[in-house]
């Protein structure tokens, strides 16, 4: 059944919870109710949960690279450059497993947690039928995109005949939102960094999707897969700009405060290069000069943000009020974000 945004369906509904979600137009202007609506409506013949065939026939070509060479973090390190063919071609499809790998991290580990708590009631605002049945759909898009991937690893780790590897190492993206959490005691505040780190990732949309789905030179099924999570997440960026700002109109005082401190840093987590994933899958494969490799490539990488593009976070800090805040310019600043 889908579930009417018009003004015919109740304005009350009752959250998962118990707790009730009123439909208040002095919180959600109609204008962005009416966005939600038509999304919602629009699932079924965009999402590409629909749309894509896995099990689809592709031709396997082993000339092709599985990733794109000039995103390694270390692809012009003379120790890669001068590697055997062989084991370049590895590197770059563990580059690829890396690449996906991480993808599950931050739909499992940042973007479903938030749903729920939105579903839940436990996020300020989000009052409206049609933004719970969008937050459904959303979710159901994140659990395809983890079944995606790992059918993508499978194959190519299928046809380059590649083992299992064990990476000790978790995701630095994953482990700072942990450790920011851990700073704080209230359950809120953990609740704020998640909202921030969501809002962040499906705002700031990586170039990774960018560049690999126009990679014409990779294989076509590892293209098509980013092909069809970028078309997704470009779905889910206006959905994530309404629930910040939807969320941020609703906080009190406080929880707006902290909001505006944490929201730009996640930023920073996303650039990371993932280094300590990669030394642990080198050494593995057995890459001689693996720790100069990385320590090397960890020196020349300090500042990450010159190769990022985050206006679109510093558009929505304006847009909803945070950098009219002192704590907010000043946190924005702070990371590095605005001068």
């Amino acid at each position: 059944m889908t579930i009417s945004s018009s003004s015919e369906y109740s304005n009350v509904v009752a959250a998962p919870n118990g707790k009730h979600l009123t439909q208040d137009a002095s919180i959600n202007s109609r204008g962005m109710l009416a966005k939600m609506g038509k999304l919602a409506k629009s699932w079924l013949k965009l999402a590409q949960v629909k749309r894509i065939d896995l099990d689809a026939a592709y031709a396997f070509d082993p000339e092709k690279p599985d990733f794109m060479p000039n995103l390694l973090p270390f692809a012009e390190h003379p120790l890669y450059v001068n590697a055997s063919p062989e084991m370049k071609q590895r590197i770059l499809s563990f580059g690829w497993l890396i690449y996906n790998w991480k993808t599950v991290e931050i739909e499992e580990k940042l973007i479903s947690p938030i749903c729920n708590k939105i579903l839940h009631g436990d996020i300020p605002g989000q009052a409206s039928a049609s933004m719970s049945e969008v937050i459904g759909q959303t979710l159901v898009d994140e659990a395809y995109h983890i079944l995606m991937v790992i059918k993508a690893c499978e194959y190519t780790m299928a046809m380059r005949d590649l083992p299992r590897m064990n990476i000790s190492s978790e995701f630095e993206l994953v482990t700072s939102l942990q450790k920011e959490q851990a700073r704080y005691l209230e359950t809120w505040k953990h609740d704020m960094v998640q909202l921030a780190i969501s809002i962040v990732s499906e705002v700031f949309i990586s170039d990774y999707l960018t560049l690999l789905s126009n990679a014409h030179e990779i294989q076509p099924i590892n293209r098509m897969v980013v092909t069809a999570h970028r078309r997704d997440e470009f779905r889910h960026s206006p959905i994530f700009k309404h629930i910040a700002q939807d969320a941020y109109a609703n906080m009190n005082d406080e929880q707006k405060a902290f909001f505006c401190d944490v929201l730009p840093k996640p930023v920073r987590w996303f650039v990371s290069r993932e280094l300590k994933v990669w030394r642990s899958v080198l050494e593995q494969l057995g890459f001689e000069g693996t720790d100069k490799l990385i320590d090397d490539t960890m020196e020349a990488s300090r500042d990450e943000l010159l190769r990022i593009d985050y206006s679109e976070l510093i558009t929505l800090a304006q847009e909803i009020g945070i950098l009219d805040t002192a704590i907010g310019a000043d946190s924005f600043h702070r990371e590095g974000l605005i001068s």
